[in-house]
């Protein structure tokens, strides 16, 4: 943001009487904000919030529609999901909308494995050769590749590998 842009904001700020300004030196000054300046902020935050959830839940929405075309449609019932992250913890959300059973979490770092990630425990990818399965979810966009080469080192020629 400009400084022009800044002081044009402060300025409405001030004649709205949500902040005043103490001068600090010549050039500079502190602003403050006042009791309306709390409330105000603290409806924009409020606001925000309600935006961010009506956000999430449409995007859980759309997620629970992809994953129930990809996996119910591909007859998937039983799967992993790898790694545990962000990506899963929406996963394993929407995945309470469809009949799956996620068997295991995976994940390649050993600080996760062993620990409790939404009620289940995180294991070792060498774990998923041992598991029911019929398809690995890979839930990251980020190391897709490095999880796809993992997958492919492992050797599961039975399971899908299923990629959001």
């Amino acid at each position: 943001m400009s400084v022009s842009v800044a002081n044009q904001y402060l300025s409405g700020f001030l004649q709205q009487e949500l902040t005043t300004r103490t001068p600090v030196n010549r050039r500079d000054f502190e602003y403050t904000l006042t009791k309306d300046g709390t409330a105000h902020l603290t409806e924009q935050v409020l606001r925000y919030l309600r935006e961010i959830f009506v956000l999430a839940n449409s995007a859980r929405g759309e997620i629970v529609l992809y994953l129930r075309s990809i996996l119910q449609e591909g007859g998937i019932r039983r799967l992993a999901v790898y790694p545990a992250g962000e990506v899963a913890e929406t996963i394993l959300h929407a995945l309470d909308a469809l009949d799956m059973e996620v068997v295991g979490i995976v994940d390649d770092d050993l600080a996760r494995q062993g620990s409790s990630f939404h009620g289940r425990v995180v294991a070792a990818p060498e774990t998923l050769a041992d598991m029911a399965i019929d398809a690995v979810l890979v839930a990251t966009y980020q190391h897709r590749p490095a999880i796809l080469a993992r997958l492919r080192e492992i050797g599961l020629p039975r399971v899908k590998v299923v990629c959001l």
